[in-house]
């Protein structure tokens, strides 16, 4: 097993996963089409299966269902009624429709269909509350995590939530700040189950059966004598024994938490490793990588996109440069201990520490895509938290183990580990509040390409180096420099493609990029916009409470963490709510601008307490003013009087760079329309989110815009944009954009040019 081939084939395997449509000769397709079709005809479709997981959120009660028309895949049922009692491992039979796909209105938001898919998730079913059944079933697997579950209640007490975190995978009595603490530096793997859980597992298990074997043969050669005894613990305990039942253990774990990726990788791996010696073969870690990951993407090839996959196998090619290092620093004779004690610990700290920063080199795009976020200390406390936890989560085996023969010894026991769970907490909580993970921008598809292919480059040259046959040298010699100019042409090819418009790649978007970048996002009911430029980030509005992980996402996304300048057009909830979250949140917003605020109005009245509370900087505006910010100025046109009307105290202002003239108008009605100063302008942010009391004739007569973007939410109660305020713009030749039909809407200011952009391509 020595060769690569494997390795290759599913290389290339993910490569055709990612160049090649999904939509021909994989049997997860005709479900796909299937559930569409279904969709389509709006038809009632019967569901009949296991229930898998249950979880509820603020609107429903989710539950997914396998083994539905003896398809390998699930479909999540979305119930009204939250008093139906719903279990893992139920027999459930229901009808309902088909829903349609969700969809992804900004560019940062989480696409939560690729989620579905990943998890093999193929289709979403209202059901008919009137028309579903539940048989209770309670298998073993469910009894065994039950009584788990309660015991490790029972025995850690206030703890109980970590615990059944580390050892069963269950999150849902973890205390919310620990879990952010831990997740904000890097090290919340800890806390989830994975292939260092699995791995443990393994390790346990293999020393617990040669001790198992030592103490059955010490006690049977005492009853039966040395020769029968040998013969029964061979049978029991010996090599071929202890491998099948470490197997059989490792894979009876994870059905009992749940086959995660994760989880599924692990034990594929230990599987593939256990099977190799059983056949007395050194088993070949790549080849082993490259077997699970086969497995897992022909059973299902969206699962290549899901963050679990990515990350999972990510963090074992991280481990495998941890060895290519060590190899490397052996062959080259170069001690890197020889600074450091030569005690174990000392050593096994080192070697922790290492193989985190091979892991973190290797996950940083990766995080960096999906989370916009880098935890550098996590490189360091990583190190300590892995040797920590490894004792933490044998002692609570012990200790669970223990609470079922002698529960007294147990409760003395978890004393101890209780007083090291809380030391670590309080230790890590300190360290959350006073160092900030890195925010990095989401990195480009070409950056992420590039960024392999330099580490795969170094790795290739240095293994080249270090490689014990002569030939390998030689044909690395011959052909570098034709390598080297092929990599030259490859990547100057695919610039030149950027550049005439084949960007699927955004190799263009990396090279030229624009001077400023106004993003209207899609907040539902609601406004929202922000503005890149000058090395700033400003917010004009924000959109209702329930807006802000949108807001922050996107700002994270361009690799910023706060505000410089926040535009407040008026106090309604559904344009500052938003920002009141994000101030609750500590989060940094350096200057506010709002218009006159009114301490006797309860919205009004908060954002005072919250600007005085966080020391923020507040300008109201009470007349016409001129904002710079860099090359762009903002020139506030109204009110230039206040009145007991909310809306029509918004601030109207318009937003100029270079040759480009951009009005914004809050919630005005065409009453203020009417007296404002006009000049033309090229894009019109509608007021009102289209409302018929706004957008006035005379106003498209006087502005004359090119184009109007509508700020609504999709199917929203007030039927915004009104069909009149539509016809009017398109009495005027204006194109419309709308966030609830087109999503996040981009305007990119070049110096000569400006690009208009819907996140949204094409809509039913």
């Amino acid at each position: 097993m020595h060769n690569r081939i494997l390795f290759n084939i599913v290389l290339c395997l993910i490569c055709g996963v990612f160049f090649f449509p999904l939509e021909m000769h994989h049997p997860i397709n005709e479900t796909v089409q299937y559930w569409e079709e279904q969709r389509q005809k709006k038809a009632t479709v019967d569901i009949s299966g296991t229930v898998v997981e249950v979880s509820q959120t603020e609107y429903s009660l989710k539950v997914i269902v396998k083994d539905i028309y003896d398809i390998p895949y699930r479909v999540m049922l979305e119930l009204q009624n939250e008093d139906i009692l719903i279990t893992p491992y139920d027999k459930i039979r229901c009808s309902g429709t088909v829903m349609g796909q969700s969809i992804q209105y900004n560019p940062a938001d989480m696409d939560y269909e690729t989620y579905l898919k990943s998890e093999a998730i193929l289709s979403r079913i209202k059901v008919d509350i009137n028309d579903i059944d539940v048989i209770q079933k309670t298998p073993i697997f469910e009894k065994i995590r039950n009584k788990i579950d309660e015991q490790i209640d029972y025995v850690f007490k206030t703890n109980s939530g970590i615990i059944k975190s580390l050892l069963l995978g269950d999150k849902s009595d973890l205390n919310e700040d620990i879990q952010n603490s831990y997740f904000n530096l890097g090290v919340g793997h800890i806390l989830v189950i994975s292939g260092f859980h699995i791995g443990l597992i393994y390790f346990i298990c293999t020393k617990l059966n040669i001790f198992l074997g030592m103490f059955f043969l010490r006690i049977a050669t005492i009853i039966f004598g040395e020769k029968v005894a040998i013969s029964i613990a061979t049978f029991l305990f010996g090599y071929y024994s202890r491998l099948i039942s470490t197997l059989i253990f490792c894979w009876t774990y994870c059905f009992i938490i749940g086959l995660s990726t994760s989880n599924l990788r692990a034990c594929i791996f230990i599987t593939l490793s256990i099977v190799a010696k059983c056949i007395w073969q050194e088993d070949d870690y790549w080849n082993n990588i490259a077997i699970a990951a086969g497995i897992i993407i022909i059973y299902n090839p969206y699962s290549l996109f899901g963050v679990g996959f990515q990350l999972s196998f990510g963090a074992m090619i991280g481990i495998g440069l941890y060895q290519f290092v060590e190899e490397y620093c052996s062959a080259k004779d170069i001690k890197l201990r020889q600074h450091t004690s030569s005690r174990f610990c000392i050593n096994n700290l080192y070697s922790s520490m290492l193989l985190s920063l091979c892991i973190t080199i290797i996950l940083a795009p990766i995080l960096a895509y999906h989370f916009y976020t880098i935890s550098y200390i996590s490189i360091f406390i990583n190190a300590f938290i892995i040797e920590i936890f490894t004792v933490i989560i044998i002692g609570s085996l012990i200790i669970l183990g223990t609470s079922f023969l002698a529960l007294n010894l147990s409760q003395n026991l978890v004393q101890e580990l209780n007083l090291i769970l809380d030391t670590i907490n309080l230790v890590l909580s300190h360290i959350s509040t006073l160092l900030d993970p890195l925010i990095i921008r989401r990195p480009t598809t070409f950056e992420i390409i590039l960024y392999y292919m330099c580490i795969s480059s170094i790795c290739i040259g240095l293994s080249v180096q270090i490689s014990k046959h002569n030939i390998a040298k030689k044909l690395f010699e011959r052909y570098k420099v034709a390598v080297i100019k092929s990599l030259v042409i490859i990547l100057s090819s695919q610039l030149i493609f950027g550049f005439i418009g084949i960007d699927a790649l955004h190799f263009s978007s990396y090279f030229i990029k624009p001077e400023a970048v106004i993003t209207q996002l899609y907040v539902g009911q609601g406004d929202g916009t922000v503005i890149q430029h000058a090395n700033k980030i400003i917010v004009i509005d924000g959109g209702i409470g329930s807006s802000y992980s949108k807001l922050k996402k996107h700002i994270n996304s361009k690799g910023k963490k706060a505000i410089d300048i926040a535009i407040i057009s008026h106090t309604d909830y559904d344009h500052v709510g938003a920002i009141i979250e994000w101030i609750k949140n500590n989060n940094e917003i350096k200057l506010l601008i709002v218009p006159k605020l009114n301490d006797e109005d309860e919205i009004d009245k908060q954002l005072i307490d919250l600007c005085t509370i966080y020391e923020i900087e507040k300008k109201e505006i009470t007349v016409p003013t001129d904002i710079e910010i860099g090359d762009m100025a903002l020139d506030i046109i109204a009110p230039s009087n206040i009145t007991s009307d909310k809306n029509n105290n918004s601030l109207v202002f318009n937003l100029s760079y270079r040759d480009f003239n951009m009005l914004y108008t809050g919630d005005i009605s065409k009453e203020v329309e009417e007296n404002l100063d006009l000049q033309d302008i090229d894009i019109l942010k509608v007021a009102h989110h289209g409302s018929k009391t706004s957008t006035s004739e005379k106003l498209l007569e006087l502005s004359k815009p090119e184009y109007a973007i509508i700020s609504c939410g999709k199917n929203n109660i007030y039927n915004h944009p009104h069909t009149q305020v539509l016809d009017d713009l398109e009495k005027y030749n204006v194109n419309v954009l709308r966030t609830d039909l087109d999503g996040a809407i981009t305007i990119e200011l070049y110096e000569n040019q400006v690009k208009l952009k819907k996140y949204i391509k094409t809509e039913e």
